[in-house]
């Protein structure tokens, strides 16, 4: 089952305090698309990266890197002019990532339909992409023709919200444009804070989680990821799930979320989408997260196949 993931492959320059007050950066790579396809390859899936990069230092060093994992990147475009895209990231008041892109003009900005494979496209059996994706007219126009394809092959579509609030024009803009993509998708991803974003009030993720359903009748499968307090899953017939998060040390949560939906992703494509397996898939993948955090950065923090077997065994979650 090939998951072709689609959106910004970057690079993640990572501080440990607040952005105004950091004065040393160290150089990761990242992007949820890359994220999520290389937690899927970890754990022995088959993974695409599909966008686009500056053919410059950082864009050879992140496409080098996608394939020290082994990620296929046959579907990746190389821009000779425009630059490859750069996030700063610091840490809020409440210790999470807070992100300022430098991305605007750059090559992963002005990806267009006309520059994609169709025939590559017909190998996946599953897409992935996330907001960032919609956050400008071009980008935007590329990932809605890719979700008419989706449509038109019957090949599910998978969503994270990944919400960044400094990459759009205004909360309005966000929350206007991610509903109209949410009425086509097959499984979404949200955390906490997304979730009151799009209820637009506080609400407990059991009784949220059913509202959401109810409002994108086409979600096969909606995921609520609370950090530490857990997670909720909910299936068309089926939910809440809660899974239980195990006690953690927090290293770097960054990638955290990229790593549980990958890994949710492969248990789903390993087991048929058995929607009476739903649970099993959150455990799955929240053990996959918990171990995200215990490093720095995110894609070196992937847990491969052999460490997160071993780590679900000690806590009694199934495997995929």
């Amino acid at each position: 089952m090939k998951t072709i993931c689609y959106g910004e492959l970057m690079i993640d320059m990572i501080a440990e305090k607040v952005l105004a007050e950091a004065d040393c950066f160290k150089k990761y790579a990242g992007g949820a698309a890359a994220n999520v396809a290389v937690q899927i390859r970890q754990l022995g899936g088959d993974a695409a990266f599909l966008g686009k990069l500056g053919d410059d230092a950082f864009g050879r060093y992140l496409i080098e890197n996608l394939r020290r994992f082994d990620v296929d990147t046959d579907a990746v475009i190389r821009d000779p002019v425009r630059r490859t895209t750069v996030a700063f990231v610091g840490k809020d008041e409440k210790d999470i990532p807070d992100y300022l892109f430098y991305r605007t003009g750059g090559a992963s900005d002005t990806i267009v339909p006309e520059e994609i494979d169709q025939a590559y496209l017909q190998r996946a059996a599953m897409f992935y992409s996330s907001s960032l994706m919609l956050t400008t007219p071009t980008v935007r126009r590329t990932t809605e023709w890719i979700l008419g394809f989706a449509k038109k092959n019957r090949i599910p579509f998978a969503f994270d919200l990944n919400l960044r609030p400094t990459a759009w024009e205004s909360v309005e803009q966000a929350r206007n444009t991610v509903e109209k993509v949410f009425a086509q998708i097959d499984i979404l991803k949200i955390n906490d804070v997304e979730m009151c974003f799009l209820l637009q009030k506080d609400e407990n993720p059991a009784t949220a989680g059913h509202l959401l359903m109810k409002r994108y009748p086409a979600l096969r499968v909606l995921l609520i990821t609370c950090g530490d307090k857990g997670s909720y899953l909910f299936g068309q017939d089926t939910g809440p799930v809660y899974v239980e998060p195990h006690e953690v040390t927090a290293v770097d949560t960054t990638g955290a979320g990229d790593s549980y939906m990958g890994a949710f992703l492969y248990a789903y494509g390993s087991c048929g989408g058995d929607p009476e397996r739903l649970g099993e898939m959150g455990r799955f993948a929240a053990a996959a997260a918990e171990l995200t955090i215990g490093a720095p950065g995110a894609l070196g923090a992937m847990p491969g196949k052999v460490q997160l077997h071993e780590y679900c065994r000690k806590h009694g979650v199934p495997v995929f």
